[in-house]
């Protein structure tokens, strides 16, 4: 993460390419701290904005930028003339304009350019003071409410590596104040609006990226955070995200927070990398004392591992999207309600036979399964979802139907659409029994009634 306010000796500031975009002439800004660059692309006329800002305040030399010009400035020579008049221009912005005297003495003042100027360089988006002005501006107005919603609040790991950053390392007071004098910050940008968001919101999403942010080398993902500032979360949602660099800093503390938690296309290989992390399956020393909700969906699964255990209040539990043969090691999960598997390479369900007796609802869509024998025991089922499947013989309903509190069945196949097959399925179950076909494809619908 850049941070110029370090590294001021170590910027490079230059413009060393000017692309033609649907005949208007775009100047490419590029820029550089220490090891990390951006680039800005700028057309002349924003050159002209961003003078006509500074100039009101800070009162610049007109001699500053190159002059317009009506006649010829299409011309390659001009182009060259103006790039290289304009790489002067902001040069001189950034480390040579003097904006203003401070109002008291101060030794080892930190470097600042004025907020017009940053943002004209996109400093919110890849300099760690800057992005933390922009979310402190933003909650200073919105955080009661941001506080307040049922929605969750969004962070990205660049945003949350930022937090940590000033958390660990903050400016002094004297620092702060020479800051807000030379940018003209007010106290709406005052890192304690982070904080209070941070520690009192209660649903968290985090999104990562392994891509370069933006126009930057800037890889999220590889930044290594933690969660620690949310101090009453209770809802966590990651996409996208390292787990090892932002949820394993954070274990402990989740571990007695969280009620409900989804990882979600970040590449989890087992269970208990989340569950467990570097931790040892002690017991008693690594349970999830509140969890409720897992959704692992979209991941690289292939098996359900005993430390799935350590979340024994567990009620919902989804798993679509990955690589599963079996639903192992669920047998001991008494509060499990809620089963979701879709798109899995599930053929059946032996080991929940006869153990798990509070499953209401399971939905294994799109698995290879084609036979019904192993749903028998599930005796507190009342929902089961298995389109698409491959259960072409009708007769194996009679494996669930005495099924006590079933009342609802979901199939689908090519077969399945047939009369003889609908027939078929209802002299299996008590009457009365009410059979649906959706419209929009060979899709079964299987209602129950209790008598």
């Amino acid at each position: 993460m850049a941070n110029f306010l370090k590294n001021v000796n170590e910027s490079v500031l230059t413009i060393p390419q000017v692309d033609d975009e649907n005949g208007v002439t775009i100047y490419v800004v590029s820029f550089r701290i220490g090891e990390i660059t951006w680039t800005v692309r700028r057309r002349y006329n924003k050159f002209v904005e961003l003078y006509e800002k500074l100039n009101k305040t800070f009162q610049l030399d007109c001699k500053l930028l190159p002059p317009k010009r009506f006649l010829g400035n299409r011309s390659p020579n001009f182009i060259q003339q103006r790039q290289l008049g304009l790489q002067k221009f902001l040069s001189h912005l950034m480390y040579t304009t003097k904006y203003t005297d401070l109002p008291f003495k101060v030794f080892d003042a930190p470097q600042l350019i004025p907020r017009d100027l940053a943002l004209f360089l996109d400093f919110h988006k890849y300099d760690v003071f800057f992005l933390l002005q922009e979310m402190a501006s933003e909650f200073s107005h919105k955080g009661n409410l941001i506080v307040s919603k049922i929605e969750p609040c969004i962070f990205n790991v660049f945003q949350l590596y930022a937090i940590k950053q000033q958390i660990n390392e903050p400016l002094s007071q004297l620092q702060q104040a020479t800051i807000r004098f030379k940018s003209g910050f007010d106290d709406s940008n005052d890192f304690r609006h982070i904080l209070h968001v941070c520690n009192n919101i209660q649903d968290v999403r985090v999104e990562g990226s392994s891509s370069c942010l933006g126009s930057s080398n800037i890889v999220p993902n590889n930044y290594i955070t933690d969660l620690k500032v949310f101090e009453n979360i209770e809802t966590l949602t990651l996409h996208q995200v390292n787990l090892n660099n932002v949820f394993v800093t954070s274990i402990e503390l989740l571990r007695e927070k969280l009620t409900s938690l989804t990882i979600m296309k970040s590449g989890v290989k087992t269970i208990s990398q989340v569950l467990l992390g570097n931790d040892n399956m002690e017991e008693g020393k690594v349970v999830w004392k509140k969890l409720t909700r897992l959704d692992l969906s979209q991941n690289h699964l292939k098996e359900i591992d005993e430390s799935i255990t350590l979340a024994p209040y567990l009620t919902h539990f989804m798993v679509n999207e990955n690589y599963l043969t079996q639903l192992k090691n669920l047998r001991t999960l008494r509060h499990l309600a809620y089963i979701s598997a879709i798109a899995n390479k599930l053929t059946g369900v032996e080991d929940l036979k006869g153990h798990i007796g509070h499953l209401i609802h399971l939905n294994l869509s799109k698995n290879n399964i084609t036979s019904l024998e192993t749903f028998s025991n599930l005796i507190s089922l009342e929902s089961l979802v298995l389109h698409p499947n491959s259960i072409n013989n009708p007769d194996e309903v009679q494996h669930i139907k005495n099924l006590p509190k079933l009342h609802s069945l979901v199939l689908s196949g090519k077969l399945i659409t047939t009369n003889e097959y609908f027939n078929s399925v209802r002299k299996w179950f008590r009457a009365p029994v009410a059979l649906h076909l959706e419209k929009a494809g060979p899709l079964i619908r299987i209602y129950q009634r209790q008598c």
